[in-house]
């Protein structure tokens, strides 16, 4: 298992693997006797196919990076598995998440070579749906959120397993080591914005950090990664990508998702507000973590800026995962601004009004 944050980083760094689109169709015949199509998709380190049989059912194939620890992939896949036991245990509470299918010998798992180097592979169900980002922002889809995440995280609670402690750059709790990478910031004003931001999260949150409740969580529930309803965009279809997963505290995962509830101006907390309120209506949030909040949601808008500088360092300019990137985080220093210039403690006392206050009639049914 990797222990520190510069072995996961040796990941986003890595190229992904390069399989060609025919040997992509070859392997799945030849390992799930599945004759289809497949169309590449983007991916920050690993490499994806949406996968398209003949008999219409569709599939994500998935290769990963030949860097990826094999625990922690063990550990992504097992996880799938826990939820969807979790859910046939709990049939009232619906959560759609992907599903591993086994090959014909049985397996979940199992190593493809690719230019001589071996890559595990796995296909997983697709969940239908559309991806939240580019739909346009509700009060609605915002407190649906709320609840579905809610939910995903109680399912995951008492999960563990030997590789939910990556040295993952995405993880909060290693936030400090994210200043070797701000120097990358090329613009003055922002690098000193994240500089400001880190120090808050240093001083602020740091200290707690040990004290806080923890599980694992998802860790990213960004909009590329939660699905609508085709047919209404309020409600969730389901969340995939698990593939920042980790333990860590539980407040952390609310505070990534709500970075992504992004109000450029006027009120911030439009949007996270009703997110957070419903969040707290499936699991109530303790008086620490909503103090801490305001905190967690400046860092991971602050993470994602640093990260995405210092990947623009690594990187070809006409990397896909590079240019999709740019264009998703083209929001994420407005908010930051947004964010900062709100004082804290009235960011506290609004979502603790939240919280306190009716939640209001959802679209989707409580779960």
């Amino acid at each position: 298992m990797p222990s520190t944050t510069t072995e996961r980083a040796d990941v986003i760094a890595t190229v992904p693997p390069a399989l060609a689109g025919q040997d992509a169709v070859q392997l799945l015949m030849d390992h799930y006797g599945i004759a289809a199509s497949v169309t590449a998709l983007v991916s920050e380190r690993d490499q994806n196919f949406l996968v398209k049989s003949l008999d219409g059912a569709r599939y994500i194939l998935k290769i990963a990076n030949i860097a990826e620890d094999r625990e922690f992939t063990d550990f992504q896949v097992a996880a799938l598995s826990h939820i969807q036991n979790w859910c046939v245990a709990n049939p009232n509470r619906i959560l759609k998440v992907p599903s591993v299918i086994r090959s014909q010998a049985g397996a979940q798992l199992f190593d493809y070579d690719i230019d001589g180097n071996p890559h595990r592979v796995r296909l997983v169900s697709f969940v239908a749906g559309e991806p939240m980002h580019g739909k346009t922002r509700s009060i609605d889809l915002c407190r649906n959120l709320g609840r579905y995440s809610a939910t995903l995280a109680e399912a995951l609670c008492g999960f563990q397993h030997a590789g939910e402690n990556p040295a993952l750059l995405w993880d909060m709790k290693r936030t400090a080591e994210l200043t070797r990478y701000v120097h990358h910031i090329g613009n003055k004003r922002t690098r000193d914005l994240v500089e400001q931001v880190l120090e808050e999260y240093l001083a602020r949150v740091a200290p707690e950090v040990v004290n806080l409740r923890s599980q694992v969580i998802h860790n990213d529930l960004n909009p590329e990664n939660v699905m609508v309803e085709s047919n209404n965009h309020d409600r969730i279809a389901g969340v995939i990508d698990f593939g920042d997963m980790l333990r860590s505290p539980l407040i952390f995962d609310v505070g990534v998702a709500a970075s992504y509830l992004r109000q450029l101006s006027g009120n911030a907390l439009e949007y996270v507000a009703p997110f957070i309120a419903s969040y707290n209506a499936v699991t109530e949030l303790l008086e620490v973590e909503l103090a801490m909040l305001i905190y967690l949601v400046k860092t991971r808008l602050a993470a994602s800026l640093t990260i995405l500088h210092w990947r623009v360092s690594l990187r070809a300019e006409d990397d896909a995962y590079l240019k999709a990137s740019l264009a998703s985080e083209s929001s994420a220093e407005a908010f930051l601004r947004n964010l900062h210039a709100l004082c804290s403690d009235q960011a506290v006392d609004e979502l603790r009004r939240a919280c306190t206050a009716r939640s209001g009639n959802l679209t989707q049914p409580l779960l």
